[in-house]
């Protein structure tokens, strides 16, 4: 797939609707936006544990290759986490260190 603007860092409070209950128009945040992998924000979204929900909300089709994408990413997310959260002098560690061991391999 090719490089596409992805956002990182999407939230509710980000989203712009026309009025309220209409169709999503816009995401208003350019500060973690980068240009790269869409599967990127998908990964990161999954996090949640909807992953076939949100795949199915694109279109797209949960094959192994996409899970094994999307752990990866999931791995790199939580790294820049937990870097993050170190630099901020905050502790927690724990939830990204569980989720990098659970997605590597066995």
């Amino acid at each position: 797939m090719a490089g596409l603007p992805e956002h990182r860092d999407r939230a509710a409070r980000r989203d712009r609707a026309g009025r309220p209950g209409a169709t999503l128009t816009a995401i208003i945040d350019w500060s973690d936006a980068t240009y790269g992998d869409p599967l990127y924000d998908l990964a990161r979204f999954s996090i949640s544990g909807a992953t076939e929900a949100l795949l199915d909300g694109y279109g797209i089709e949960l094959t192994p290759a996409i899970e094994k994408t999307f752990s990866l990413y999931r791995i790199v997310w939580s790294l820049i986490a937990l870097y993050a959260e170190h630099r901020a002098g905050g502790d927690w560690f724990d939830a990204h260190i569980v989720r990098i061991t659970k997605e590597l391999p066995g």
